[in-house]
């Protein structure tokens, strides 16, 4: 992960009223597998056994996040996490329900609702376990997914990387898909080539004051916009789009951006990797520089390790083929909705 993408994700949970220093996992760039890239135990510690990771795509569990969201479609999209809407309009069934629920309990943080989610998900791997390891190569499910799950979600329960991640995401998307056609349609960059503009930038902007008015005007959470109906929806929608449309250049071009750096954010794969050690020793928090160990009892401890993959800067390509797919995957979606009923 770009060193100030991760001090921008800090900063957001900060300024959440949180505390305590960030201490960055081990990083890397799009790694197929890190089950190997391992932070060093104690100097008294040893592993015994294979090594085991599960690979987690947490994209946001938040479904919408806009007034701006078109009306055809806001009834729909609050109610699927957009990971779901996706993977149904490519797979070519029915969006699953279930996914919300899921996800909403991934990012909990609270270590029964993610060991529930995450020992679900093995199983399938439909949720949010896309990919198991076992000695460095992908495995269908671990020997026991039960103690898999349990590992899995202590690391993340005594770590704060989901709720940071999510503290990121909400704070850098106000607009959803929808609002970034919205701002590119707008008076003062019709004529700007918004993606040399955009290109070579590689951490969000703190917005002015202004942009940050107009950020509260559009964002929008998904049980408020489910539970609005159609004219007020239409009401909130024309203010956002009056808001942004006086927005001056630099400010939309901010807006945009962050969108962007939320994509990076939504698109990320987080590894949890795992070893038995030979004796027991105290839980501890990983480090930067040390794994950390977790005990399940007085005789099982696990040395574990917390890595984020493909947290590649996005292109601002993407604002436009974002644009272009996004009828396609929610009309597809929606579709197979109407054949299941």
């Amino acid at each position: 992960m770009p060193l100030l993408l991760a001090r921008n994700c800090e900063t957001c949970y900060q300024s959440e009223g949180q505390a305590g220093p960030f201490l960055a996992p081990n990083i890397g760039l799009i790694a197929p597998d890190v089950t190997q890239q391992w932070l060093p135990l104690g100097s008294d510690e040893a592993a015994r056994g294979g090594c085991f990771a599960i690979e987690l795509k947490p994209k946001q569990a938040e479904k919408v996040r806009s007034w701006l969201v078109d009306p055809s479609r806001a009834s729909f999209k609050s109610q699927f996490v957009r990971v779901g809407i996706t993977r149904a309009a490519t797979e070519g069934r029915k969006p699953a329900p279930a996914l919300d629920a899921d996800y909403e309990g991934l990012f909990s943080g609270e270590l029964k609702s993610v060991r529930r989610v995450i020992k679900a998900s093995l199983g399938q791997q439909s949720g949010p376990v896309i990919s198991c390891f076992l000695e460095g190569e992908r495995t269908r499910v671990p020997a026991n997914p039960s103690r898999a799950a349990t590992i899995v979600a202590c690391a993340l329960a005594r770590e704060s990387i989901l709720r940071r991640l999510r503290v990121a995401q909400q704070a850098f998307d106000c607009l959803d898909i929808d609002g970034v056609a919205i701002a590119l349609a707008a008076p003062t960059l019709v004529s700007v080539d918004v993606e040399a503009l955009l290109e070579y930038r590689s951490a969000g902007v703190r917005l002015s004051p202004t942009a940050e008015t107009a950020e509260k005007v559009c964002r929008c959470s998904p049980g408020k916009l489910a539970a609005t109906k159609p004219k007020a929806r239409e009401v909130h929608r024309e203010e956002a789009i009056s808001t942004l449309y006086r927005l001056e250049m630099p400010d939309l071009l901010n807006l945009l951006h962050n969108w962007l750096v939320a994509l990076t954010l939504d698109d990320i794969s987080i590894i949890i990797s795992a070893m038995k050690l030979t004796i027991p020793v105290p839980s501890r928090r990983q480090t930067c520089r040390q794994m950390g160990v977790i005990r399940l009892d007085e005789k099982t401890a696990y040395a574990y390790s917390i890595a984020v993959v493909d947290a590649g800067p996005k292109s601002s390509s993407k604002l436009r083929k974002k644009i272009k797919n996004e009828l396609v995957l929610v009309t597809g979606a929606a579709f197979q909705m109407q054949i299941s009923a």
